[in-house]
């Protein structure tokens, strides 16, 4: 892997464990009650409906799961494998109440 990937990767796989321990993305409140879309982000979306996305860059899967609310079938993917592992965290606490 080119240096420049693997430091990359590296410092997103970092910043994982930062970001879902974070207030800013407040994942603990995210589970209890789901915020939506930023209206920006939704607006860039268009109708969502019936359609199949693909969100790239996903980190850990707050905005995939947003998604996934109004799609009819969302993917996220992430450079950081952590992330990727991390994501698996969400679906299944906000398919059911917290502890």
């Amino acid at each position: 892997m080119d240096r420049y990937v693997r430091l990359n990767r590296e410092l997103w796989d970092e910043w994982t464990a930062i970001n879902y321990r974070s207030e800013f993305y407040d994942v603990a409140g995210f589970i209890a009650n789901p915020s939506p879309l930023d209206e920006i982000v939704r607006a860039g979306l268009g109708e969502l409906a019936g359609k199949s996305v693909l969100h790239l860059q996903c980190h850990f899967g707050m905005d995939t799961l947003r998604i996934g609310k109004e799609a009819a079938q969302v993917t996220g993917v992430d450079f950081s494998p952590k992330a990727s592992s991390t994501r698996g965290r969400c679906p299944s606490a906000w398919a059911s109440p917290p502890p």
